[in-house]
């Protein structure tokens, strides 16, 4: 299944790099100096705490496969370890005014069939919060809002989109190509070794 994410990032195209197979990323934005990002997760007031937790999953998962990650803070802590970057981790807060990033969860459909939407607040040319906003969550397997979740985490936490087409940050998902991977991580790292 292919998910088409049209989300506008209102940002200026920091950090244009070519990586793995000639494939270039539109952006890369660093953190204003955070050890560690809050999250908050809120939705409509109809939305299950099942489909809250397989948001949560995508933060938190431990669980990998072929050298790519499902969980953002697995992938974080690999790949700081592997490079001496200091990349922030994300932690799940329950106050909004905690948050530097909100996810907000809502059931209704999304402009233009848009599943995904992510725009950020900078200063100085780093991200200081981020609203992301998944629409439709109700009508969408979970396999499918894990992958939306995904990409859009990429894009909060400073990943652009990737003209390479295997990856999960090109901008139409492929369902086999929707797990957090070494290209993902490398240019990830590139951001918190250049700051």
């Amino acid at each position: 299944m292919n998910i088409v994410l049209l989300g506008m990032l209102s940002v200026l195209m920091l950090f244009p790099m070519s990586a793995a197979y000639g494939s270039e990323w539109n952006y890369l934005m660093p953190w204003n100096d955070a050890d560690s990002i809050n999250v908050v997760i809120e939705s409509d007031f109809d939305v299950d705490d099942v489909t809250i937790n397989v948001v949560k999953s995508v933060i938190d998962s431990t669980a990998q496969q072929n050298n790519q990650f499902y969980g953002w803070n697995s992938a974080i802590s690999f790949i700081s370890e592997q490079t001496g970057a200091d990349i922030p981790q994300l932690s799940i807060v329950d106050d909004r005014a905690e948050s530097q990033i909100m996810i907000f969860l809502t059931q209704n459909t999304g402009p233009q069939n848009t599943d995904g939407f992510t725009k950020y607040k900078i200063s100085d040319d780093k991200i200081e919060r981020v609203f992301v906003i998944l629409y439709d969550v109700d009508s969408m397997e979970h396999d499918d809002l894990e992958m939306v979740t995904r990409h859009e985490l990429g894009h909060a936490i400073g990943l652009g989109h990737t003209t390479n087409p295997f990856d999960m940050m090109y901008p139409v998902i492929d369902a086999q190509f929707s797990l957090i991977s070494m290209f993902d991580l490398q240019a990830l790292s590139q951001i918190y070794l250049k700051n």
